[in-house]
């Protein structure tokens, strides 16, 4: 299959980038790791396996401990069911994957939903394999870096002119210089040059088709209009939490989420122990909750099924008793209660699972459907939210791969029409709905980041960082909301920036109270839409953060 003389797979513990093709395309796809490899990328593809070892397992571990993930997509690769599930298995370990079209097939749809926010590179648009190097090469730097070795790159090798050009050129030099001199009168004036008695600069001649270098003009300091995001964030005040301590914290919080449904009254927001305050946002903290549990790797499968059980009955109950008779309940909260119980569905095989998820999915396309695309946030109101419309994203995008319901593969269409219609004018971030009173939301861009791979925000979300290292809930405020660090950190990681995610893990980490839940903010504050956090733990805010330290996306389906 492969040419024996490429070079040798990584087998390090350093960053490194997965290959995943179909062996039909191996012609082309050699000649493209070929080139990365001689500039400096450390690479694996399949020739790394060794006899003995269980080729399955051997991908599966290669792919976990990658860094970036190359799909050489092609009419030979989107037919092979295993080539798919590598691709698939990927977006589930939340690599950072770099879509590659090797030919102008159309992509199924399953694979263009995924990777359509993505910046797909293609070949026959490249119009050569080198300049499709340069790139992948340029893709994302802050991505791509931490898989170089250091070495200096290798620049494509250009046709060499004939030795006869070179002496053309340089006295063509020479006597332009020498006519120069002439005009400004250092010869043939009888006038001494006005010139420094050091030997002049030796003249350097380009062999290449490449303008001769320029002067290097002064960099321009950047203005107001021109500078986006700040270049540093402010210094932490407070010390980074090891790994071990946020692994133990993710623990307390797991623990905190499962030992509450041991008491006699169903889960809640805040802690019954710690306050009397009101339990609202039921359906979504609970949803949070059962996610968690759900796709935790802590505990014994019997544990979760349970604890996961009690909730999703007792959400579904509420949603037989009720229906949607509480109209103000946002669209993003039965969003979650459907992702739940479709997850729960993927473990348990429960049909009453599905179904009450088919419920909660098409009432909110009958009755919060906007005419102008994407969904209403209430049932009460007529404005449309980017988070609300996320969320549903997600929802909609899952149930159509349950199911194989095109209305709701329609629907996530509809969702993320709108959603792609709030990129801001400048194109660095997204509004934070059809009514934005130019407000940027951390939650927005970090949940575009976690539910659609898309870094667009997450720049200007960098922005809203706090001295604690966690982040505020949007550029108003300067204090530290706990969900919005926590849904930053697992953005940071989705997107593989695991070293960014660690201060804003820590920030939140270090605010957890003894049972393990953990505060909506270490001070009540109001963000600037006039929504109040105040310092009582809540559900959501543990589960986000539990998901958040394990690295665990719960929107792969």
């Amino acid at each position: 299959m492969a040419d024996n003389n490429l070079f040798k797979p990584y087998e390090g513990d350093e960053d490194y980038i997965f290959v995943s093709y179909k062996h039909e395309d191996w012609k082309k796809v050699s000649s493209i790791i070929s080139d990365l490899n001689e500039r400096g990328y450390r690479i694996w593809y399949d020739e790394g396996l060794h006899g003995g070892q269980n080729f399955v397992d051997e991908i599966a571990q290669r792919i976990i401990k990658c860094r970036v993930f190359f799909s050489f997509l092609s009419k030979n690769y989107i037919t092979s069911d295993y080539c798919v599930n590598e691709l698939h298995y990927a977006f589930s370990q939340s690599k950072t994957v770099v879509p590659i079209l090797l030919d102008n097939t159309k992509l199924p749809p399953e694979i263009d939903f995924r990777t359509v926010k993505i910046n797909r590179l293609s070949l026959p648009k490249a119009g050569s394999k080198e300049k499709l190097v340069e790139r992948l090469c340029d893709w994302d730097k802050e991505i791509l870096d931490p898989c170089h070795d250091g070495s200096i790159h290798v620049p494509p090798v250009k046709p060499q002119k004939p030795k006869w050009l070179f002496l053309l050129i340089a006295a063509v030099v020479i006597a332009l210089t020498v006519l120069g001199l002439f005009k400004a009168g250092i010869f043939g004036s009888g006038q001494k040059p006005s010139v420094p008695t050091e030997p002049a600069p030796t003249l350097s001649v380009s062999l290449t088709d490449e303008p001769t270098e320029q002067p290097v003009l002064p960099t321009p300091e950047p203005t107001a209009a021109t500078v986006i995001v700040p270049t540093e964030k402010p210094a932490s005040s407070a010390p980074v939490m090891t790994r071990e301590e946020l692994d133990a914290a993710a623990k307390k919080a797991l623990s905190f989420l499962t030992g509450r449904l041991d008491e006699s009254v169903p889960l809640s927001v805040y802690d019954p122990k710690g306050s009397d305050a009101e339990e609202s946002g039921f359906i979504y903290d609970n949803a949070m909750a059962a996610l968690t549990i759900l796709t935790n790797t802590g505990g014994s499968a019997n544990l979760r099924s349970k604890n996961v059980k009690k909730i999703l009955d007792t959400l579904s109950s509420q949603i037989s008793q009720e229906g949607f008779s509480a109209s103000e309940t946002k669209s993003k909260d039965f969003a979650a209660m459907a992702i739940a119980l479709l997850k729960a569905d993927k473990e348990e095989k429960s049909t009453a699972y599905v179904m009450t998820a088919q419920r909660i999915l098409d009432q909110i396309i009958r009755e919060r459907s906007s005419e102008a695309g994407g969904f209403y946030s209430d049932g009460v109101s007529e404005s449309r939210s980017a988070a609300d419309n996320l969320w549903l994203y997600s929802a909609f995008l899952m149930a159509g791969e349950r199911t194989k319901n095109n209305s709701y593969q329609e629907a996530a269409r509809s969702a993320e029409t709108f959603i792609q219609s709030l990129r801001s004018e400048d194109g660095t971030y997204y509004l934070s709905g059809d009514t934005d009173t130019g407000i940027v939301s951390g939650e927005v861009q970090a949940l575009a980041a976690v539910i659609m791979n898309d870094r667009t925000g997450i720049q200007r979300a960098a922005g809203n960082s706090v001295s604690s290292g966690g982040f505020s809930p949007d550029d108003k405020v300067h204090e530290t909301g706990m969900e919005v660090s926590a849904l930053m950190a697992l953005a940071y990681k989705s997107l593989g920036m695991e070293d960014e995610a660690i201060p804003a893990l820590s920030a939140v980490g270090q605010i957890q109270l003894n049972n393990g839940s953990i505060p909506e903010a270490e001070n009540a504050i109001t963000d600037g839409m006039g929504r109040h956090y105040s310092a009582l733990p809540k559900t959501s805010v543990t589960a986000w953060f539990a998901l958040a330290a394990a690295g665990i996306n719960p929107f792969i389906y």
